[in-house]
C-alpha cells in the first residue's frame, strides 16, 4: 500500500459521489449516511386498515346468507327422503318450519314441488338484502337471489 486513504462510504444511486479527503491538508471530511429513499405514502397503512375492516364487515354480513342457504338446501334433501310417505302439503309444512327458523318469512304457496316419473323436486326462491345503516339512514347495497332445491327418486 502506498499510504493513500480510500473512502468506503455507500452512496445512494441518486446522490453525487462523496468527496475524497483533502490529501494536501491531511484532513478527512466526515460523511453523513446517505438518505434512504422514502417508502409508501403516510396514509397507506390507514387505507389498508380501512379496506381490511370493510372486507371483514361485509363478510360478517354476507356469510350468514350463504350459511342459511346451504343449511336450507341440505334440510330440503332430508325432508324429501320422506317424499314417498308424505303428501306435497306435508313436505311443504316440514320444510317451511326449517325455513322460518332461519328468519326467512315465506308461505306454503312459495314452496314449489314437482312429482314426475318417480322423481320429486322441491324448491324455494327467496332474496336476502345487504343493508347498511349510516347516519341514521338505511342503504341497500346488494340483493342476493337464492333458490335452494333438492330432487330425489321415490318408489311408488
Amino acid at each position: 500500500m502506498s499510504g493513500e486513504v480510500r473512502d468506503n462510504t455507500i452512496q445512494a444511486p441518486d446522490q453525487a459521489p462523496a468527496q475524497a479527503p483533502d490529501q494536501a491538508s491531511g484532513e478527512s471530511s466526515v460523511h453523513a449516511a446517505p438518505a434512504l429513499p422514502k417508502g409508501g405514502k403516510k396514509g397507506a397503512p390507514l387505507v389498508g386498515l380501512g379496506l381490511t375492516a370493510l372486507v371483514l364487515f361485509l363478510g360478517y354480513k354476507v356469510v350468514p346468507f350463504y350459511y342459511y342457504y346451504f343449511d336450507i338446501k341440505t334440510n330440503c334433501a332430508q325432508v324429501l327422503q320422506n317424499a314417498a310417505m308424505l303428501s306435497d302439503e306435508e313436505l311443504r309444512r316440514e320444510w317451511l318450519e326449517i325455513i322460518r327458523a332461519h328468519g326467512i318469512e315465506k308461505e306454503l304457496r312459495d314452496i314449489g314441488i314437482q312429482r314426475i316419473g318417480g322423481r320429486v323436486k322441491m324448491w324455494l326462491n327467496y332474496q336476502e338484502t345487504l343493508d347498511v345503516s349510516l347516519l341514521g339512514r338505511s342503504f341497500t347495497l346488494y340483493t342476493f337471489d337464492f333458490t335452494p332445491s333438492a330432487e330425489v327418486g321415490v318408489e311408488e
